[in-house]
C-alpha cells in the first residue's frame, strides 16, 4: 500500500481542484492531444490507412460536409472527383494556432496557382459554430470538411496539426507542417517522393487485446518483474498516461511513450501533494548529475523549418528518453496499489541503469485552504442538491471555483498559486449542486464557514511543509 500523506490530514481520492481547468483543459496542441477511437478491425472497409498504402474504394465515395471558408456556403465533398489531383488533407482544429499557421501557408500556396494538380482540403471535427470565429478572420478561400468522424478513422491522429497526402490514391506522406512546402508539393505533384520527416502517430495500443505483444505493441522488454514490465519507445504509436483497469480478475496498469519525469510523477502520484504538478519543481524535484539532467529534459529544439537531421534526432532523443509500462497482476487490486508496484519497479530499472532512487519526503511549505465535511457525506449531499436547478452546476467545478473566489479576497491572505483547495470531502465532482452566499461572505473566512455550514461543509487553512517525490542519483551501474 501506498503510505498516506503525513501530517495534512488528506484522505485518499483527494480531488485537486484547479481553478477554470475545465475551461482550458485540451487546448494546448502539444500537452491537450486529441484521443481518437479505434477503427473497428472487423470492418475492412473503414480500416486505417498507412503511409505507402492505397485507400480503400469507399474512400472515394463517402460524402463529406463541408463549408466554404469564405461565404460560409455548404457542400458535399466526394473525394472521387480529385481522383487525379494531389489531395492534401489538413486536420486541424478552431483552437489550435498551429493549426492556423498550417492552413493559412497551405491557402496561400493554393491560391497563388504557382501549382497545378493539386487540392488542400482541411478537415475538422469542430461544428462551424465552434470554427466561426477563426472563419471570420481568415476567410481562406477553400471548403473544409467540418464535424469529421470518418477520416480520422482512416488516417488516426492523436495531435493536430495532421496531414495526409494522396497521390495516386496512394498515402505518399504524412509530413509535418513545417514540410508543407511549395518545392515539396510540386515534386508530388510530378511523381517525384518529397524528402520529409513523416509524422506517423496512427497505430493505439488496443487494451482489449494482449498489451505489448504481436501485433500489439509487441516489443522486448528493458526490465522484468514479476508481473510488469517497463518498455522501450515504440515508433508510430499514440502515447498514453498511465491507465488502470480491471479485467476478467486481473489488474492492468499500463503507459506508452511517456518520459521519465511523467513516470514518476504517475507512479508517486497518490503520495504527493494534491496542488502540484509532474513539472520539475512542482510535485517532482531531481537531484542528479547534470549530465542526466541534460539527457532528460534537454531534447533537441523543435524544428521549425522543415530539416530532415534536426527531426531525426528528436526521434533518436524519444526512442532513448521515452518508455512504456506494463502491470499485469493476477488479481485484482487498487490503483493506489498498482502504482504503488510501479513505483518498485521504476526504482529497480533506474536504479540499475542510471542509479537513481525515488521517494516520497517532505518538500516545500504552501499555503493552501481544505474543504472538509462537518459530519457526513451523506447529510452535506443532500444540503447540496437542495434547489439544483442548473443541471451546469457541478460540485467539482462552479462550487469549487465560488469557494475559492472568495478565498482569494481575504485581505492579506497570501496564496502560493491559483491553486487554492484541497476537497478532501469525497463528494463526486459531478454532483449537480447549488450554491449562494451573501456578499458579506466575500473575503470573509468566518462569515463564509457560517454559510458552508447549511451545506455540510467548512474550510480551513493551512501552511505547511507539503509531501513531494524526490529522485536522488547514487552510485550508478549502467549508463546505456
Amino acid at each position: 500500500m501506498a503510505p498516506a500523506p503525513s501530517g495534512l490530514g488528506l484522505a485518499l481520492g483527494m480531488t485537486l481542484v484547479f481553478l477554470l481547468a475545465m475551461c482550458t483543459s485540451g487546448l494546448s496542441q502539444n500537452a491537450g492531444a486529441l484521443q481518437i477511437p479505434i477503427a473497428n478491425s472487423r470492418d475492412r472497409s473503414m480500416q486505417l490507412v498507412r503511409l505507402g498504402e492505397e485507400v480503400p474504394e469507399v474512400f472515394w465515395h463517402l460524402r463529406h460536409r463541408g463549408v466554404h471558408v469564405r461565404n460560409g456556403q455548404d457542400s458535399t465533398i466526394v473525394f472521387d472527383r480529385y481522383r487525379d489531383k494531389l489531395i492534401i488533407l489538413d486536420f486541424w482544429a478552431s483552437w489550435c494556432s498551429t493549426c492556423i499557421h498550417s492552413v493559412n501557408k497551405l491557402d496561400s500556396l493554393q491560391t497563388a496557382r504557382i501549382i497545378d494538380d493539386f487540392i488542400v482540403i482541411p478537415v475538422t471535427s469542430d461544428d462551424v459554430k465552434q470554427a466561426h470565429f477563426v472563419f471570420k478572420r481568415y476567410k481562406w478561400d477553400m471548403v473544409s470538411i467540418m464535424g469529421d468522424t470518418l477520416l480520422r478513422k482512416f488516417f488516426p491522429y492523436q495531435t493536430v496539426p495532421h496531414q495526409v497526402w494522396i497521390r495516386d490514391g496512394k498515402v505518399i506522406a504524412m509530413p509535418k507542417q513545417e514540410y508543407a512546402t511549395a518545392e515539396n508539393i510540386r515534386l508530388a505533384t510530378n511523381g517525384g517522393v518529397p524528402e520529409v520527416y513523416n509524422n506517423i502517430q496512427d497505430l493505439v495500443l488496443d487494451p482489449t487485446r494482449s498489451l505489448f505483444e504481436g501485433t500489439n505493441g509487441g516489443i522486448s522488454p528493458l526490465y522484468k518483474g514479476e508481473y510488469s514490465k517497463v518498455l522501450p519507445w515504440l515508433d508510430g504509436y499514440q502515447w498514453v498516461r498511465p491507465t488502470y483497469f480491471v479485467r476478467n480478475d486481473t489488474t492492468f496498469l499500463y503507459c506508452n511513450n511517456v518520459s521519465i519525469q511523467l513516470l514518476y510523477y504517475e507512479a508517486f502520484k497518490e503520495g504527493i501533494f494534491p496542488l502540484l504538478t509532474s513539472k520539475n519543481g512542482s510535485g517532482i524535484h531531481w537531484e542528479i548529475a547534470d549530465t542526466l539532467e541534460s539527457r532528460f529534459f534537454l531534447p533537441p529544439r523543435a524544428n521549425r523549418r522543415g530539416d530532415v537531421s534536426t527531426d531525426r534526432k528528436k526521434l533518436q532523443w524519444e526512442r532513448a528518453n521515452k518508455y512504456g509500462y506494463l502491470l499485469a497482476y493476477p488479481r485484482t487490486i487498487t490503483e493506489e496499489e498498482a502504482r504503488l508496484i510501479m513505483r518498485q519497479d521504476l526504482n529497480a530499472f533506474f536504479g540499475e541503469r542510471f542509479g537513481l532512487d525515488a521517494k516520497i519526503e517532505d518538500g516545500p511549505v504552501y499555503r493552501y485552504a481544505i474543504l472538509r465535511v462537518r459530519k457526513d457525506i451523506a447529510a452535506a449531499v443532500n444540503q447540496l442538491q437542495r434547489g439544483a436547478d442548473n443541471p451546469h452546476f457541478l460540485f467539482g467545478q462552479q462550487f469549487h471555483k465560488t469557494v475559492i473566489r472568495h478565498l482569494q479576497s481575504i485581505d492579506g491572505m497570501r496564496f502560493d498559486s491559483w491553486r487554492v483547495l484541497v476537497d478532501s470531502t469525497g463528494i463526486d465532482p459531478a454532483l449537480h449542486c447549488h450554491v449562494e452566499f451573501t456578499p458579506e461572505a466575500m473575503g470573509n473566512l468566518d462569515r463564509l464557514n457560517q454559510e458552508l455550514q447549511s451545506y455540510g461543509l467548512y474550510v480551513t487553512i493551512e501552511e505547511k511543509p507539503v509531501p513531494v517525490v524526490i529522485v536522488r542519483q547514487r552510485q550508478r551501474k549502467n549508463l546505456a
